[in-house]
């Protein structure tokens, strides 16, 4: 099955944050997160927008996860709706349900330069997405210590239209 990737989020995630300037702070590990939607535009009412979550290893050790950690929380913005074209200055966060017990650990290795691949749906069915126009899908991923944050400037721009 090919993929016609149209938006890409890319971030590395390297060791290199604040609390390593203390001594004996555990190392982030080198792992690459990527995002990339199946499409960078769908029509007004579809549910969902999918993606595909790439992480690929950049250490050389394998890396170990439980996937039943991975935890996406979603901020969007919309940007201009096209039916108007006016500037629309409104915001949506969407956080993932991590209640109820704690699922058996389900593990997966990133083996050195490995890649691991899911695909993720960010769920369209808000009064939010109602008006066709351009937004901002700005995305926080983590799997344990593996975390991308959120970033305006590494978000990813899709358009919703009419295909009435």
């Amino acid at each position: 099955m090919t993929f016609r990737y149209f938006g890409l989020l890319f971030c590395t995630v390297l060791g290199t944050s604040a609390a390593q300037v203390v001594q004996n702070a555990p190392k982030a590990p080198d792992v690459q997160v990527l995002l990339a939607l199946r499409s960078s535009s769908v029509c007004l009412r579809t549910p969902e927008l999918i993606a595909d979550l790439v992480l690929v290893n950049k250490e050389a050790v394998p890396r170990q996860f439980d996937l039943n950690d991975l935890n996406v929380i979603s901020a969007f913005s919309a940007m201009i709706d096209t039916s108007t074209m006016q500037y629309r200055n409104e915001g949506l966060s969407v956080m993932g349900d991590r209640m109820g017990p704690k699922l058996h650990p389900t593990m997966a290795t990133l083996t050195p330069g490995g890649a691991f691949t899911k695909t993720l749906s960010f769920s369209l069915k808000n009064e939010f997405f109602d008006k066709a126009g351009f937004y901002l899908l700005m995305p926080s991923i983590s799997i344990g210590k593996i975390e991308r944050p959120s970033n305006p400037s590494t978000g990813i721009i899709f358009e919703i239209r009419d295909c009435d």
